[in-house]
């Protein structure tokens, strides 16, 4: 998440999450105090711009690999949002 974080930095879409609306964006997933605390923001951010919208039964699974078939989804919001592809 940290990289995608970077990631969404290049493209324009990061806004930095203050510390009260991340615990408000993570909230909702059961496993938010499984993230570290070095990757919290990331987290926050993926989600807030809606890059990230977690694994079902409202989890993040932040300690989970991430399948290729994640990855380019993630990859392809984030081209979305960014305005780069259509």
């Amino acid at each position: 998440m940290v990289i995608l974080a970077n990631a969404m930095k290049l493209t324009g879409l990061y806004e930095s999450v203050s510390d009260e609306a991340g615990i408000a964006v993570l909230s909702p997933f059961f496993d938010e105090g499984d993230i570290s605390v070095w990757a919290k923001e990331a987290f926050a951010a993926g989600i807030a711009a809606e890059i990230i919208a977690g694994r079902g039964g409202n989890t993040l699974a932040p300690k989970a690999d991430i399948s290729r078939a994640e990855a380019a989804k993630i990859l392809h919001r984030l081209l979305q949002q960014s305005e780069w592809i259509t």
